[in-house]
């Protein structure tokens, strides 16, 4: 199996299966941080979606197929019922999975963190150059420094920085150039499964105005919006703790 899990007893426990879906440049473990601190009131499951961390790319790439690949994971882990919380990339294939999952019956809600907006991101052309190369490790210490407000931990720094160095160059040509640029808008406002969204206005890669213009207006108007200032990007590494209580909280209101 990819990812890191815990014991899952979704399909006959009593605890609530939340699976993680993880940034561009990040991996399954990117979650670990967070998840250390739901563990004990959830069954957590973080994937290593195609091209990233220890998972191989598709054959062909598309939003489409990387939710089949999400569902098809965990079908292999005896899932039937879920929370999906994506985090930017992440985000955006979330939705995806929610567009497919249109009688929800294997979804129960979506927590999006920082998402790529469902309509189109938009990222400058010379990011876009960056974006598309392996970086070495010099180059992957800057962008971490660029996205980030919160100054990491050692030990989240180095998850930072050395994820970013295994993803595979189909997977960073796939998201930058397709990716970004596919629109699911006209589904995802459509959507009638529990949305909450966790932005944070000083985010220096999926801004404030992005995720006010392309983002909100394209979800349900019943979504909840959570917003927190002074955090960056990297959210789950930066302040895990805020995060998880935020995941927390989200979810008890549902109950």
């Amino acid at each position: 199996m990819n990812g890191s899990e815990n014991t899952v007893n979704g399909n006959t426990g009593q605890r609530p299966v939340l699976v993680f879906l993880h940034y561009f440049g990040g991996s399954a473990k990117s979650w670990q941080f967070v998840i250390s601190e739901l563990d004990s009131y959830y069954s957590c499951i973080a994937i290593d979606l195609p091209g990233f961390g220890n998972t191989a790319m598709l054959a062909k790439s598309s939003l489409n197929s990387y939710a089949d690949f999400v569902r098809q994971e965990l079908i292999a882990k005896g899932v039937t019922h879920y929370i999906l919380i994506g985090h930017s990339m992440g985000g955006k294939i979330a939705l995806q999975c929610a567009v497919d999952d249109y009688k929800n019956e294997q979804l129960r809600g979506l927590i999006l963190v920082a998402p790529s907006p469902p309509s189109f991101e938009d990222i400058p052309e010379s990011e876009q150059a960056k974006m598309r190369e392996i970086p070495d490790i010099e180059q992957s210490k800057s962008k971490v420094e660029a996205d980030t407000v919160i100054r990491l931990t050692d030990e989240r720094s180095d998850v930072a920085i050395n994820t970013p160095l295994e993803v595979a160059a189909g997977a960073r040509k796939w998201w930058i150039d397709e990716g970004t640029r596919e629109s699911i808008a006209e589904n995802t406002r459509q959507l009638n499964v529990p949305i909450a969204l966790i932005v944070s206005k000083d985010d220096p890669a999926i801004n404030w105005a992005m995720t006010r213009e392309q983002t909100i207006p394209n979800l349900p108007l019943d979504v909840e919006i959570l917003t927190i200032d002074t955090i960056g990007h990297l959210m789950p590494l930066e302040n895990p703790t805020l995060i998880a209580s935020m995941i927390s909280e989200t979810l008890n209101k549902k109950k």
